[in-house]
């Protein structure tokens, strides 16, 4: 008797992957923008700590959520700010990843 060919369904893990990254955008930052692999090729450059820029990425996410729930009541645009030392991975976090992912939550958004 011979070995049960064991079949690898690619389509439900790409699925799994982008469910994920629509819904967690500390997820979509380190692997669909690219953050974490890009870390393992350049480890002199690793710029990017869990203790740190997840729980921007969670409060990014959140302020998101809410904005996106509530926007057609608001008059006046919602505006943020990030205030941290150069270096610390704003410009790549904020006005690249998180623009990306605001971009698969409501692709009308210009």
């Amino acid at each position: 008797m011979g070995k049960p060919e064991l079949t690898y369904n690619t389509a439900a893990e790409i699925e799994l992957f982008r469910n994920l990254c629509r819904h967690d955008f500390w997820s979509f930052a380190n692997y669909a923008f690219g953050i974490a692999p890009y870390m393992a090729r350049k480890p002199e450059n690793r710029w990017l700590s869990p203790l740190v820029h997840r729980p921007l990425c969670m409060w990014l996410e959140t302020t998101a959520r809410e904005w996106l729930k509530l926007r057609h009541l608001q008059t006046q645009p919602k505006k943020i700010l990030i205030v941290w030392p150069r270096g610390f991975g704003k410009t790549t976090i904020v006005s690249k990843a998180y623009q990306l992912w605001l971009h698969l939550l409501d692709p009308d958004l210009s």
